[in-house]
């Protein structure tokens, strides 16, 4: 699972182009710290199943450096992941900054509105910290702003 949804954010060109417009190339290295971790995983499988098999003492010390080794790697990106990608983390305001660029370039930058309305839409938000922002760039209020079903703003 952790595989597929690596190789799912990697290979995803609208992902890509979101991540890019948003300036978190950082955020990608958790993602390739686990990509590596979940082949360390079929490895460690292989050579636990043929060491087991085999009774081949050398293949299950394999296995076994390759589980602690994944391990660790798995606990090291997703801590990686945690501490960019929660509130009050460093990528806050690296986000809030490049939410503010996209804002001030939102109605003349195809680019620019549509990670916007990406963001907005499936995050459920509007800007960075609400209509307001909208307001002091003197900019309409996009629909992408309000919750289709009820009309409200995020």
């Amino acid at each position: 699972m952790i595989m597929a949804v690596g190789f799912y954010i990697c290979l995803d060109d609208d992902f890509r182009e979101y991540m890019k417009d948003l300036d978190m190339y950082s955020y990608m290295a958790g993602v390739y710290i686990l990509l590596v971790a979940g082949v360390l995983v079929i490895l460690m499988a292989f050579f636990g199943i043929c060491g087991a098999y085999l009774k081949k003492p050398g293949m299950l010390l394999i296995f076994l450096i390759l589980m602690g080794v994944a391990f660790v790697l798995e606990i090291a990106g997703a801590s990686y992941l945690l501490a960019n990608g929660t509130k009050n983390s460093k990528m806050t305001v690296v986000l809030q900054t490049n939410l503010y660029n996209l804002i001030s370039r939102y109605n003349y930058d195809v680019s620019a509105k549509r990670s916007l309305d990406i963001v907005q839409q499936w995050i459920g938000c509007c800007g960075s910290l609400g209509i307001a922002d909208y307001v002091n760039w003197n900019i309409l209020i996009p629909t992408s702003c309000y919750d289709p079903i009820t009309g409200n703003a995020w």
